[in-house]
């Protein structure tokens, strides 16, 4: 992919076995070698073990290693597909994590800034063993989908929603394509108004909906 400031990345994971420590590491804005064969020089990223529920969210700048944010309790220890969506915007990064077949979080788990890594990068991503591990142990990466900039659903009012970047816009760095449509009439926003309805009115009230 086409080195990116701003991205906002979406993907599932799965690992198949829950003993013996593995550890993800999904970056963006990544650039420069890999480190320790894990993480590149330069980037913010997740680390997520198979067997432990504690995420950090990291940032790699000049090859060091810095915590940002560390959560217990926040990666279910499980064989079960996991969601993972990464956001980098300026100098802000946020992620949020979920279980397959829930609805995704509208809150992040975690925000946070920093002004380090401020050129464009690309997405990496890693699974290596544990210190402690003695036998092979993988991770099932799907459903990868990189936004760049804006990724919000196309509900509601989007005048002005960037959409992802392709072909000659993307590689010739002439900005974002903007969505000019969806004024609370179509078929999504009317269900999606619908079910904020239901959620606070009563029986009676709804039927004068």
């Amino acid at each position: 992919m086409t080195a990116t400031r701003d991205t906002t990345t979406t993907l599932s994971y799965t690992f198949p076995s829950t003993s013996s420590q593995g550890l993800l590491n999904v970056y963006v804005r990544a650039s420069g070698s890999w480190g320790s064969g894990n993480r590149p020089a330069n980037g913010y990223g997740l680390g997520i073990g198979n067997s432990y529920s504690t995420v950090a969210l990291v940032k790699r700048f000049n090859g060091v290693t810095t915590t940002l944010n560390s959560r217990n309790n926040t990666s279910t220890v499980s064989t079960a597909k996991h969601w993972l969506k990464l956001r980098v915007s300026g100098s802000t990064i946020q992620y949020k994590i979920w279980l397959d077949g829930q609805a995704e979080p509208t809150a992040w788990l975690a925000t946070v800034t920093d002004t380090s890594v401020t050129t464009t990068g690309q997405i990496y991503l890693s699974f290596y063993e544990g210190s402690s591990n003695v036998g092979a142990k993988s991770v099932v990466i799907d459903d990868i989908v990189v936004n760049a900039g804006d990724d919000r659903d196309a509900i509601g009012a989007t005048i002005g929603q960037s959409l992802p970047n392709w072909g000659p816009v993307a590689t010739e760095g002439r900005g974002r394509t903007v969505a000019m449509v969806n004024l609370y009439t179509d078929a999504d926003s009317i269900a999606a108004s619908r079910r904020n309805a239901e959620a606070v009115l009563d029986a009676a009230s709804l039927e004068a909906y």
